[in-house]
């Protein structure tokens, strides 16, 4: 016959002597234990839940977001890269256009200054022989033209397919007609897509 361990030995002589109302007090206490330590794992278990299911709605928000967000950017994207190619694309000769569109208004442009000007001037030396903007200037003077001969030849200016901005204007009127201009300075711009040099 094995001896039983000094454990069951303790149990059975201390649950030995207790009455039968400690026992059911025993019991009871057991049963309480029992039942605050299974509440408190299903709680934990509970609250573990809850916060991993905000963290799934919490992400599912984010989802939400960047699938909005991503047509828009999409769109930003198809914008820029078109841009770009018709920046890489534009060979025009300003100062052609310019003159083209002075003789179909009846304007004399006097003189042609070209400027050149890298937009991206701020490339560190790693980065050279790649694209950069460059804008080109012309900057022309007209002795006389009235202001509907010049609000059209401006009009005509920026109606070109490639990117040509008025950047700058300076006029003075007649003193007998202030419809009529006797000085113009203007500078107009046109953008390109070249290597770096």
């Amino acid at each position: 016959m094995s001896n039983p361990s000094l454990t069951s030995q303790f149990v059975d002589g201390v649950y030995s002597k207790l009455s039968a109302r400690e026992r059911l007090y025993l019991l009871a206490f057991v049963l309480i234990f029992v039942g605050v330590a299974t509440f408190f794992i299903f709680d934990q278990l509970a609250a573990s839940k809850e916060a991993q299911l905000s963290r799934v709605e919490f992400l599912r928000e984010g989802i939400a977001e960047i699938k909005a967000g991503e047509e828009q950017f999409r769109i930003l994207r198809a914008k820029g890269e078109a841009y770009q190619k018709l920046l890489k694309q534009n060979s025009i000769d300003l100062g052609k256009v310019m003159e083209r569109h002075a003789q179909s208004e009846g304007i004399t442009i006097d003189d042609f200054k070209e400027k050149r000007r890298v937009l991206d001037d701020d490339l560190s030396s790693k980065a050279k022989k790649a694209e950069v903007v460059v804008a080109y200037t012309q900057e022309v003077t007209i002795r006389s033209a009235n202001l509907a001969q010049l609000s059209r030849f401006l009009e005509k200016l920026e109606k070109e397919s490639s990117p040509v901005r008025v950047t700058s204007i300076d006029m003075r009127t007649s003193a007998q007609d202030r419809q009529e201009l006797r000085f113009i300075k203007l500078a107009v711009t046109t953008y390109k897509l070249e290597a770096d040099k």
